[in-house]
């Protein structure tokens, strides 16, 4: 069983801890605001910090970030530091110019960093990807900045 900490207690907050609790492990959450605790307190299985030190002294396995983007680099830096692998919403940084920062940290601590996103994985738009390249439908009138995307549209 690992112990996960999930930061940041809203809906998908929530959601990840009720997964986490569904899948037999031990978690603990902490949110700023009390309304958010308070929910995810009365969720079966989820333990509530009183607050962000004493959930990082536990030395959790992992920090899942669910909280505003704007926190998201420095909580990721918190939680890299105290010796967790770390899941962050999307998006990772609401700047792009702290992510390779982050990026090396995490491989310098031998710890795992990832980013929510799970439409890179959706079907659908692998398919749109691989027509558009294939040029049997329409035409590309602008591509995003983002190396991040799983295809080259």
């Amino acid at each position: 069983m690992m112990r996960f900490l999930v930061i940041g207690a809203g809906s998908i907050g929530q959601r990840h801890c009720r997964n986490l609790v569904a899948l037999g492990q031990n978690v603990l959450a902490w949110d700023p605001d009390e309304r958010p605790r308070r929910r995810a307190a009365a969720i079966a299985g989820v333990t509530v910090s009183p607050s962000h030190a004493e959930a990082l002294a536990t030395r959790p396995d992992a920090v899942l970030i669910c909280a505003p983007p704007a926190h998201h680099v420095d909580l990721a830096r918190e939680a890299l530091a105290a010796g967790a692998h770390v899941f962050v919403e999307k998006p990772i940084a609401p700047e792009s110019r702290a992510v390779p920062g982050l990026i090396d940290e995490a491989a310098r601590r031998g710890l795992r960093l990832a980013v929510g996103f799970n439409l890179r994985v959706l079907p659908s738009l692998h398919r749109v990807a691989a027509l558009l390249e294939d040029k049997c439908v329409g035409r590309v009138l602008a591509r995003s900045p983002s190396r991040c995307l799983p295809f080259g549209v």
